[in-house]
């Protein structure tokens, strides 16, 4: 299943942080933008979390996520097809102005997503 499993692969993000920002700010940063925007589903924490210029090259997507608005579409197709999409943290490291985040997606593919027709089943990845 193509959903939940490629999903998991994201690059590290880019997101609004300043340079005088701690280590731990900076994770805090990373798991504020996963628990609203892909646990929560709550698109508006777009708008803080990423800048116009943001673009993300997710080797899952056929296309860019640009920008706020991109990256709202992108979640909303993900949740329209698996409503109880969830991401666990299991581990951060942050350095310089870089945080990495390893972590586990979980979900029930009820709606077609990128072509995939819904295979109804959870899947943990």
């Amino acid at each position: 299943m193509r959903s939940a499993g490629r999903r998991a692969a994201r690059p590290t993000l880019e997101l609004k942080v300043g340079s005088a920002m701690l280590a731990e700010e900076r994770k805090a940063s990373v798991r504020h933008q996963i628990d609203e925007l892909w646990n929560e589903g709550d698109l508006d924490a777009a708008e803080e979390c990423f800048t116009s210029d943001f673009v993300s090259h997710d080797p899952a997507s056929s296309e860019e996520i640009r920008g706020p608005e991109g990256f709202k579409q992108n979640v909303a197709e993900v949740r329209a097809a698996l409503p109880d999409f969830h991401m666990r943290i299991v581990e951060q490291v942050a350095e310089g102005d870089r945080v990495v985040t390893r972590y586990v997606t979980t979900g029930t593919q009820e709606g077609e997503l990128a072509g995939i027709p819904p295979t109804q089943p959870e899947r943990s990845t």
